[in-house]
């Protein structure tokens, strides 16, 4: 049975979520990484997550290892992947961790550059402005 959560997330905690497969007709658990603004999960009661993955035998462009694996909660070493989707905060099975603050560097740096045309930042952010996110 699926357990209900219902701690405020921030960007960057890791967390087990019960992943619906669209193309099988199966679900399974997995860990994910939140990507999302609280304000944004709480008003929403979603989060939007990048999955995390220990994979080596393909890779995506910007796939992002994690330096602090069980800072995080996980028992091996793993790759933010951004294959990224919105899911209801009811499908988080449980919290796992939190990535370091090196590790959210590099996930940042990484999401930018996916985004890169998007972004507002023509150079890296001021670190007052870093630290409000990090």
């Amino acid at each position: 049975m699926l357990k209900r959560h219902s701690p405020q997330f921030k960007a960057y905690d890791t967390v087990r979520i019960y992943f619906p497969y669209s193309d099988k007709p199966k679900s399974k658990y997995r860990p994910a990484v939140i990507l999302s603004q609280e304000h944004f999960n709480i008003a929403n009661g979603k989060v939007v997550v990048a999955m995390l993955t220990a994979a080596t035998h393909s890779s995506w462009t910007f796939d992002t290892k994690i330096t602090n694996y069980l800072e995080c909660g996980l028992d091996k070493p793993s790759f933010v992947r951004f294959k990224l989707f919105t899911l209801k905060s009811d499908l988080i099975e449980k919290p796992l961790g939190r990535l370091s603050p090196i590790d959210r560097l590099k996930v940042a740096e990484s999401f930018n550059q996916l985004f890169k045309d998007l972004t507002i930042f023509d150079t890296p952010p001021s670190p007052e402005i870093q630290e409000v996110y990090l």
